[in-house]
């Protein structure tokens, strides 16, 4: 026992010291312990990684490995080695965090509404998903007119008004150019046509851009994938039903 096991376990020395392995270990890992000493079999058993709280109050992720020794003609032992993967664990978010960002509006990128989609449809814990995809209308007329400085503008804005029309539970991500993705847990039909409808307003909001406002539009197509779908297959349904969306809105244009 060294010092950093009393500070990840929150013990004293003195409520250690005598007692078995097992009591003394996060709960889980004693278990394990427990199990492993019982079976009178000389090998080795890994734990799942745990989250604890120190004696600082700090987030430690511990990664054990508990195994059965005998030396000589000793009586067995049992050796428990943790792991603090903190550190690594914490660096490992920060890239994903900068792999999975989008740099111009602070949202996720494709990459990461993928990973979330793809979790959210798991087969076993998942459920269903409506997906809204979503393309900004009059968005060229912008950067043609008013330049590309203008045009980011837009882009953040529209991005932080459609992660505030579905709320904390929902979640946005730029696809590129002025295409993003919009994620919620299945609703009913009418909730659902109401979102869609929210989303478009707020949208079509004029945005400052700083001396004058523009105002652009948003095609929404939505598709409600069922549980333990294929991630690609469901934003392809819901990329079409967004270019199904386009026709009329063209169509009155041209008229």
């Amino acid at each position: 026992m060294n010092n950093a096991f009393v500070q990840t376990c929150v013990m004293g020395v003195d409520e250690v010291v005598g007692k078995p392995v097992w009591e003394v270990l996060p709960v889980e890992v004693g278990v394990a312990a427990l199990a492993l000493w019982e079976t009178a079999i000389i090998g080795s058993v890994n734990v799942p990684e745990q989250v604890l709280t120190d004696q600082n109050g700090a987030v430690r992720r511990i990664s054990w490995s508990l195994t059965r020794v005998v030396l000589g003609r000793m009586e067995p032992h049992l050796l428990v080695t943790g792991v603090d993967l903190t550190a690594e664990r914490s660096a490992q978010a920060r890239l994903l965090d900068r792999v999975e960002r989008d740099p111009l509006t602070g949202m996720g990128n494709r990459l990461y509404v993928r990973r979330v989609l793809t979790e959210w449809l798991d087969a076993v814990h998942g459920s269903e998903v409506a997906i809204f995809y979503c393309d900004l209308e009059r968005f060229k007329a912008v950067n043609d007119q008013h330049g590309h400085r203008a045009g980011d503008v837009v882009l953040r804005s529209a991005a932080t008004r459609l992660a505030e029309a579905l709320g904390p539970e929902g979640v946005v991500a730029r696809l590129g150019g002025d295409e993003f993705v919009a994620l919620v847990r299945a609703r009913d039909s009418a909730d659902l046509r109401r979102l869609t409808h929210e989303l478009r307003n707020r949208v079509a909001i004029p945005i400052d851009i700083g001396p004058s406002t523009v105002k652009v539009g948003l095609s929404v197509g939505l598709h409600v994938a069922q549980r333990g779908a294929d991630t690609d297959q469901a934003l392809q349904c819901a990329d079409e039903a967004m270019y199904r969306s386009k026709r009329p809105w063209r169509f009155r244009r041209r008229r």
